[in-house]
């Protein structure tokens, strides 16, 4: 009796070691796109930590936007939200993608099947995007 019992401690001791914080992380990437603009928003996290990086391409020749003198790119999820500003104050915008970043401990995660609104705004403009998990 005290064998069986030894070896299925054992065994559950092997497979709880197994379960490694690697294990529990919850990948998500939701995408969109729009004529101009294509998003991603990548969501990494465990129990206690939300990794999260928002990128915004624009895919028009970068002359098109020579004109513009402040955009603002912005996104709304049911955990998070971000909002990037740029003021050109007279110098055309040098890049095409724009990027934010942030990590926060505990608090709330996105859900799979979530709507992700984005708002991109060139001088008063603002064009919509949805993004979504791609199934």
């Amino acid at each position: 009796m005290k064998r069986i019992a030894f070896i299925v401690i054992s065994v559950l001791l092997f497979v709880l070691s197994g379960c490694s914080q690697k294990d529990m992380e919850k990948h998500y990437k939701y995408t969109g796109e729009n004529e101009n603009w294509s998003v991603e928003y990548k969501v990494t996290s465990t129990d206690s930590t939300a990794e999260r990086s928002f990128v915004a391409n624009y895919k028009g020749d970068i002359s098109q936007l020579s004109e513009a003198k402040h955009l603002e790119i912005s996104y709304e999820s049911s955990a998070a939200g971000g909002k990037l500003t740029r003021d050109f104050n007279g110098n055309p915008p040098d890049e095409k993608t724009y990027t934010l970043t942030s990590i926060t401990e505990g608090g709330a995660m996105e859900r799979r099947d979530e709507t992700i609104y984005v708002t991109i705004e060139i001088d008063g403009k603002a064009e919509k995007l949805e993004l979504k998990v791609l199934k």
